[in-house]
């Protein structure tokens, strides 16, 4: 079967523990990212975990969109919506952002982690490189989380305890009027 995708294996957008991300374009030249999987045979459960986790019929416009899935002998690529700026990382270094546009993207942050959470999905790796940030038709960011390589299932009810020293370390930073700073933990 042929795929109805080109992927541009000379652009690299980044990578991580779960795979390499890279631009690709489907058959009517829209631009898609593709995270490429490769994988063992005691792997596969894990992949299959993630995915089953990207693949829930459930949109959320704060959750990254799949669009498909190919698999190969040795790897799996999910092909997925292109997030134009970027990591949230990458976007704070880049752009200037008032105390507003901070609490807005911290909501949709938010918002997307409450919506996995309903669907009894922990993502575990909630950092600024799994966040991404989309433009929205009228211009403003719009948070996407992604990377579920690590997330899980839970059942309703189930009680999670969690390590102090397991727990991210990343803080977001606000600042206040008369430049006062604030710090607190996302989860």
């Amino acid at each position: 079967m042929a795929s109805q995708y080109q992927v541009h294996t000379t652009d690299l957008i980044g990578h991580g523990n779960f795979g390499c991300v890279y631009r690709a374009t489907n058959r009517a030249g829209v631009l898609v990212a593709v995270r490429v999987v490769r994988f063992a045979d005691h792997q596969r459960e894990r992949v299959q975990q993630a995915e089953n986790c990207l693949r829930l019929p459930n949109e959320h416009p704060n959750i990254i969109d799949i669009y498909d899935v190919e698999e190969e002998a040795d790897k799996k690529l999910i092909f997925m919506e292109f997030c134009e700026l970027g990591n949230l990382r990458e976007f704070y270094r880049r752009r200037e952002l008032s105390v507003s546009e901070k609490v807005e993207l911290m909501r949709q942050i938010a918002t997307g982690i409450q919506h996995l959470h309903s669907h009894g999905i922990i993502h575990r790796d909630i950092t600024p490189e799994n966040i991404l940030v989309q433009k929205k038709s009228d211009g403003t960011p719009e948070i996407k989380l992604s990377d579920f390589g690590v997330s899980k299932f839970i059942e309703p009810g189930t009680f999670i305890f969690m390590q102090r020293s397991k727990m991210s370390s990343w803080r977001v930073q606000l600042i206040l009027e008369k430049d006062d700073m604030c710090t607190s933990p996302l989860i």
